[in-house]
Formats: C-alpha cells, sequence, structure tokens
C-alpha cells in the first residue's frame, strides 16, 4: 500500500476492521472532542490529529446554520478567519453542498480536475490541487444531516485505491465521533435548560410562600377580601337570627 510519509504503518486488525494505528487516533479523537466544554473549541486540535497523525490534510468541518439554511466553515485547518468567512454553501452547492444533500460520501481522485470545487478560500491554484485525493462525508444527528467533514491526501498511482477506501473509512469514523459530541453537548444543553426553568418555577413558588409568611395579614386580608359579601351575609343573618 503506497502511503503518505506523515502517514504511520498500521497493523491491521480484523477483529473491528480497522488497523491499531487508526484505533489509536480515534481514542485520541474522542479524547480530544470530550476535552473541550465548546465543540467549536475541540475542532481545530482535532483536524490537527488527523494531518499530524494520519497525513490528511486541510481538514474542514461545516455545519448547518438553521437560522439561514447554508452551510458555514465551523473550523479549517490552515485557513485564517477571512478565508473561513468565504466558506459559505448553499445545499446542493459544490462538493460540500452536495454530500450535505445527499447524505453521502463522495471521494475526487484528483481535485485538479473536478469542476464541482468551489475554492471558496481563493487560495488554490490548479498544480496546488494536482493529484489530491479529496474525501467528503456527511456529520450526522440521528436521522438528519448537520454538516460535512473532508480532508485531503497527496496519493501516488501505485495502492491509491487502497488508500482511498482506508482514507474514507477513518473520516466517516471521526465524523462519527464528532455527530456523538454534538448530541452529548445538545442533552447537556437541554438538561441544564431544564433544571433552570424548574429551578425558576420553584423559586417563583418560595418567593410566594415565604412572602406569605413573612407578612401573614396581607395573605389573610387578601382571603377574606376573596370571600366577599357572602361571609358577611351569613355573619348578619346570624346576628339577626340571635336578636
Amino acid at each position: 500500500m503506497a502511503i503518505n510519509n506523515k502517514h504511520k504503518s498500521m497493523d491491521f486488525c480484523a477483529a473491528c476492521g480497522t488497523s491499531g494505528c487508526e484505533l489509536e487516533l480515534l481514542f485520541d479523537a474522542a479524547r480530544t472532542l470530550d476535552k473541550y466544554v465548546e465543540l467549536r473549541e475541540a475542532l481545530g486540535p482535532l483536524l490537527s490529529i488527523l494531518e499530524v497523525r494520519a497525513g490528511l490534510t486541510r481538514g474542514m468541518v461545516t455545519l448547518l446554520d438553521r437560522s439561514t439554511g447554508v452551510l458555514k466553515i465551523e473550523e479549517a485547518y490552515g485557513l485564517s478567519a477571512d478565508e473561513k468567512k468565504r466558506g459559505v454553501y448553499r445545499l446542493g452547492e459544490g462538493l460540500v453542498g452536495k454530500v450535505f444533500e445527499s447524505g453521502e460520501p463522495l471521494i475526487v481522485a484528483d481535485l485538479a480536475r473536478e469542476p464541482r470545487f468551489l475554492n471558496r478560500a481563493k487560495n488554490r491554484t490548479p498544480e496546488d490541487m494536482a493529484g489530491l485525493s479529496y474525501y467528503c462525508v456527511p456529520v450526522r444527528a440521528g436521522g438528519d444531516v448537520i454538516g460535512t467533514l473532508s480532508a485531503e491526501r497527496q496519493t501516488a498511482e501505485n495502492g491509491a485505491s487502497e488508500q482511498r477506501i482506508a482514507d474514507r473509512r477513518l473520516l466517516e469514523n471521526v465524523a462519527a465521533l464528532i455527530s456523538d459530541s454534538a448530541k452529548l453537548r445538545e442533552r447537556i444543553l437541554e438538561e441544564q435548560f431544564k433544571i433552570d426553568r424548574d429551578g425558576k418555577n420553584r423559586a417563583g413558588y418560595l418567593r410566594d410562600t415565604y412572602s406569605w409568611i413573612a407578612n401573614p395579614s396581607s395573605g389573610a386580608s387578601a382571603a377574606f377580601n376573596a370571600s366577599g359579601a357572602s361571609g358577611e351575609s351569613a355573619g348578619g343573618s346570624i346576628r339577626a337570627g340571635s336578636a
């Protein structure tokens, strides 16, 4: 198998269909995602692992902006802030938008020959992209696609097909980790919201209760006034009868 010189040799594990090196990388990726409170903060270190440990360069994560209905770059390894801002994709637009819309992974054997590649960052030339294999896989949450994960590799002709299959599998596993991390954070936020909401309801109840205890005359007065003239009429009739 021809591999990039940054990619470590892998000992294949028949039990799980992955290599020992890949399993170690996935464990480290999971630990990286768990280390940060915000998912956004974890994506840069995660993409760094893909580049340094797996030789997959220019890693990029896009997520759907539900308020606008477009995909935006959440993190892209090696891009400046301005270049990231230019990374906006409508559904079905370019390679990223196509993967998001279809929910299917995509492999491009030679990025320089791919007309659907939009080069939104405007920092690539055909010479730069010659011989680059490009991968893009969906990131899911439940049954819905919420974003994409993409990366590239300079691939030699010998063994390129096997390398592309291995790279796609690795990216799909990393995308699943991102998805699990996103879902966990969403559940935590929902629980926190529920706790805050219940806490506010209990606080309001306790405030009203202790307000009555601290000033019972006002509460008694209100209860008395609520009874209205019916209490007074009953008292009046009793007095009249006893006379």
